[in-house]
């Protein structure tokens, strides 16, 4: 009996084995003003069943900012672009059932600089009352933290008291201190290390109410509006004048969605530049679930 298994499993080998393709993946590179980028390291990655099955092939792009190779995926495929003073670049999953023409654009690292960056998971304080969030200090404002500006105001509210996996309803409000401050969204560069643009905008419709909610009903599916994928710029502590322009504000971005959240906070007013630089976080002391290491 082992002996008739072992012959079918070894059918089973070969019969994958045989139907293994060779595909060829190009890579086109350019600057984000369109000029191809030569000399740009290139890794495709054939992806198999074990480690030893994977292969990778690495070269540079020429003088077209071109770069192809070949191998015998099992399972998928994925490119990673690096080149000195840029940002690295990667690909998602590249299926196996066809050959790829690909092409990316990578981002000149310009004048990253320090910020208060950290990871914001909410477990609400209190709930049906508004509290606030001090994104300079990191913190809930007083009493329930140390924060001092409430520069996030939000109110948890649960619309019903059941404990079971299957029923419940919650919302989370957000909104925002002063009459100018609001959120932005944007589309994130899922390819880029850098997701969101080097600055914030300034002429784009900042809104004040930011409203979250997930909803689920016995025998139904979960309902929510969260947005993971989506950026957010943030215009906080804003002043304006008596004609109501705005002569002072801060800014800060956004990744992900509440309650899980990354939030990057710029502490010099009326500065859009946003490019963070991992390696001098403001925050020293974060326990390693806050840490934020993407750019």
């Amino acid at each position: 009996m082992k002996t008739i298994i072992n012959l079918i499993f070894g059918f089973i080998l070969v019969g994958v084995v045989s139907c293994q393709e060779t595909r060829k993946v190009k890579v086109t590179v350019t600057a984000e003003n369109g000029t191809p980028l030569k000399d740009v390291t290139s890794i495709v990655t054939f992806m198999g069943y074990t480690g030893d099955e994977t292969k990778r092939e690495k070269g540079e792009t020429d003088a077209s900012g071109v770069f192809q190779a070949s191998g015998e995926p099992q399972l998928r495929m994925y490119v990673r672009l690096e080149k000195k003073g840029y940002y690295t670049t990667e690909s998602g999953r590249l299926t196996r059932e066809q050959d790829h023409d690909v092409a990316y654009i990578l981002r000149k690292i310009k004048n990253p600089i320090p910020l208060y960056a950290k990871r914001l998971q909410v477990v609400a304080p209190v709930v049906g009352k508004e509290f606030g969030y001090d994104c300079e200090v990191g913190d809930w404002v007083k009493p329930h933290g140390k924060g001092r500006t409430k520069d996030l105001v939000l109110t948890a509210i649960i619309h019903n008291e059941t404990d079971k996996y299957t029923d419940y309803h919650y919302e989370l409000a957000v909104s925002f201190s002063n009459e100018k401050d609001g959120f932005v969204k944007f589309e994130q560069n899922s390819a880029s290390e850098l997701k969101a643009p080097y600055e914030a905008p300034t002429n784009a419709n900042f809104q004040n109410l930011w409203m979250h909610f997930k909803k689920r009903e016995p025998g139904k599916s979960i309902e929510t509006n969260r947005e993971p994928d989506k950026g957010y710029f943030f215009r906080l502590r804003t002043q304006v004048d008596r004609h109501g322009d705005i002569i002072s504000c801060h800014y800060a971005k956004a990744f992900g969605d509440f309650p899980d959240l990354k939030i990057y906070f710029k502490q010099s007013p009326n500065d859009r530049n946003l490019e963070f630089d991992p390696s001098r976080n403001l925050f020293t002391d974060l326990d390693p679930s806050e840490q934020v290491r993407e750019p």
